[in-house]
């Protein structure tokens, strides 16, 4: 009767246990899930800075390296040329305001996951 007893208690104690562990295993497949989703908004988020940033900034600095060579240009290729910079700003402007809502996004995820 005293085994019978002790075993009841091992039984109890090792299905405990086995509980405990199932719920730490759901965390932790909750917390790779979350990782897999945080590194793929990493990777876009490089990708989307390498071409949506570099391509305005490379942009305005061409123009930049004109503007070194000479001086000699009428009023409506300085009216272009302004343009032209106006619309890399823009884009670099467009940009930073997708990439706040970007990780504003991957916030509000994370806080909705419990993460």
């Amino acid at each position: 009767m005293i085994i019978n007893k002790e075993l009841a208690m091992q039984y109890d104690e090792k299905k405990k246990l086995a509980e405990e562990l199932t719920v730490a295993y759901r965390e932790l497949k909750k917390t790779e899930e979350y990782l897999i989703e945080y590194i793929k908004g990493l990777e876009e988020m490089m990708f989307i800075t390498s071409h949506k940033v570099r391509q305005p900034i490379a942009h305005i600095l061409g123009i930049s390296n004109l503007l070194d060579f000479s001086t000699n240009y009428s009023l409506d290729e300085m009216k272009k040329i302004v343009g032209y910079i106006k619309r890399s700003a823009l884009a670099v402007d467009t940009f930073t305001k997708e990439l706040t809502i970007f990780m504003t996004t991957i916030d509000k995820n994370n806080k909705k996951n419990g993460a």
